[in-house]
């Protein structure tokens, strides 16, 4: 029998979730809660109302559907209180332009499996699957699953995880990944805490559990102007890269960006990363720079 595997896309075609082409899997669910996140609709393990109001056309079908009452119209446009909605998506199946529709689907590791074997043919050369989340490693029955069946077709499969997950979790998934894409977002513990809601000591071990397994591994640090590019943060960061045994792995800066502020509203969430100045290439320079000379290898 299938596994299942709680998801909010797969995105075909992907060039930036690991070498060459993939077909990157979004799972719902995690644990961090990091002020930047850019993919909100992956943040909880359940199905929720997402909308976007510039699709909506005022027909007003979904009020009478709301068993709630929690939608309104204003200045055209159906508006909903979070506080009385139950994520029910009700006012979604009658919803004419899907300006209300759920932010993730329950499917089977057969059904997944067989969307990325599709693909196949574009992965010559050094491409294949890559499983991100959210926290990919928080469904890891699901997950397992789907790897092993993309590897019984050959297909190279990376995980993208913050590794914010129980030992025992961590230690199996390095005998079951080709590639690990792990984000260091934040060195010193209170940094971390204060940035993502959780202390970071379980996620360094993890890290260096999987580095002292000799498993292939690429660092990504999210450099948010103000928030984790201090001389502080960036000198314990590359303290730790260096101290990790075997190989030293590479580390991928991945700057900032605002495109994901308007999934916040569409949720009804707060996006706390208002004010966040998006680096230009010459900040962006300046820090892969630093790290350079303090020893790391940066990754492009």
């Amino acid at each position: 029998m299938s596994e299942t595997l709680l998801i909010t896309d797969i995105q075909h075609f992907s060039v930036h979730d690991g070498p060459g082409i993939r077909t990157t899997v979004f799972t719902k669910g995690c644990p961090l809660r990091c002020l930047w996140c850019h993919n909100p609709e992956t943040l909880s393990a359940r199905i929720r109302l997402k909308v976007e109001t510039g699709r909506c056309v005022g027909c007003g079908a979904c009020l009478s559907r709301c068993p709630e009452g929690a939608i309104s119209l204003s200045d055209g446009k159906a508006v909903t209180d979070r506080a009385k909605c139950v994520d029910c998506l009700a006012c979604a199946a009658v919803c004419p332009t899907d300006a209300r529709h759920a932010d993730g689907r329950r499917v089977t590791t057969d059904d997944v499996a067989a969307e990325i074997l599709r693909d196949r043919d574009y992965y010559v050369g050094g491409g294949g699957a890559t499983i991100s989340g959210g926290e990919p490693l928080l469904q890891s029955e699901g997950v397992f699953a789907l790897t092993k069946r993309l590897h019984d077709e050959g297909i190279h499969v990376a995980v993208e995880t913050a590794l914010s997950v129980p030992e025992e979790v961590a230690t199996a998934a390095t005998e079951r990944f080709d590639l690990f894409l792990c984000d260091v977002k934040a060195l010193p513990a209170e940094l971390h805490r204060r940035l993502t809601g959780r202390d970071n000591a379980l996620i360094l071990a993890n890290l260096r559990r999987i580095a002292e397994r000799g498993k292939p591994l690429l660092l990504r640090m999210p450099l948010i102007p103000g928030l984790n590019d201090g001389e502080k943060n960036l000198a314990a960061t590359a303290a730790f890269i260096r101290s990790l045994p075997g190989e030293t792995p590479e580390l991928e800066i991945l700057p900032y960006h605002a495109l994901g502020a308007d999934k916040y509203a569409a949720l009804g969430l707060e996006y706390k990363a208002n004010g966040v100045v998006v680096p230009d290439r010459e900040y962006v320079d300046a820090v892969k720079d630093r790290f350079r000379r303090l020893g790391v290898a940066l990754k492009g």
